[in-house]
């Protein structure tokens, strides 16, 4: 493993353990840190930025011209911008416009449509479906690519991060559709903040060994 790998271990150990720490009696007061919309989350939301940023200044780099470089470089960026746009509820944080309800919920991110899906059924579980179709879609079309991904004669961090932040990202819809019995005491608000900070770390650290680490060309195989 690089030292990515270890950064984004290190960081997520010590994480972990402030959000534990933070459920002890004498350490309560320490929750403001996890608050909707408080410091964590603002950390979360500048990682997804940062993202975003290093990704249009890579783009502009004349060493990063290997096309599968640039996709990659052009896929990550759009998921921090995304994750930021979710962090801050599409401006909602700011401009504290009036957030729009289908159904008596209340959106304000992307993944509230899966939470409608599944808290309201019918025919809005084709928040859910669609968007499941299509990445299935996807990962059937890219199937060498992907293939190629898991079978580098090297092992990249690339794809250990990006594994890292895939899991996470699905505990995180997990854990705010309320499908895990937290331990008493246990907040799901905060529990999720502490996963999407990981992500967004994953995620950043993943652009940035691009810039530092070419990536492999070179499957084992491919599938015929």
């Amino acid at each position: 493993m690089t030292k990515f790998v270890w950064i984004f271990i290190i960081v997520s150990v010590l994480s972990n353990a402030v959000h534990f720490l933070v459920h002890i009696d004498f350490l309560k007061p320490m929750n403001f840190l996890y608050k909707e919309n408080g410091p964590f989350e603002s950390l979360t939301a500048a990682l997804f930025i940062l993202t975003f940023l290093l990704g249009r200044s890579l783009l502009r780099n004349p060493k990063m011209k290997e096309k599968i470089t640039r996709r990659w470089i052009f896929f990550l960026l759009i998921i921090g911008l995304l994750g930021f746009l979710e962090e801050i509820s599409f401006g909602q944080v700011w401009i504290h416009y009036t957030r729009p309800k289908i159904d008596g919920m209340k959106i304000d991110a992307i993944h509230d449509f899966i939470g409608l899906g599944y808290k309201r059924g019918g025919w809005y579980m084709l928040y859910i479906w669609i968007p499941f179709s299509l990445t299935m879609a996807a990962v059937y079309k890219y199937r060498k690519e992907i293939w190629e991904c898991v079978s580098v004669k090297r092992y990249h961090s690339l794809y250990l991060l990006m594994s890292f932040f895939t899991v996470l990202i699905a505990a995180t819809i997990i854990v705010d559709l309320e499908l895990l019995n937290l331990p008493p005491g246990m907040r799901n608000s905060l529990v999720e903040e502490f996963l999407e900070f990981n992500a967004a770390l994953a995620l950043l650290l993943s652009l940035y060994c691009i810039y530092k680490i070419p990536l492999p060309d070179k499957p084992l195989s491919q599938p015929k």
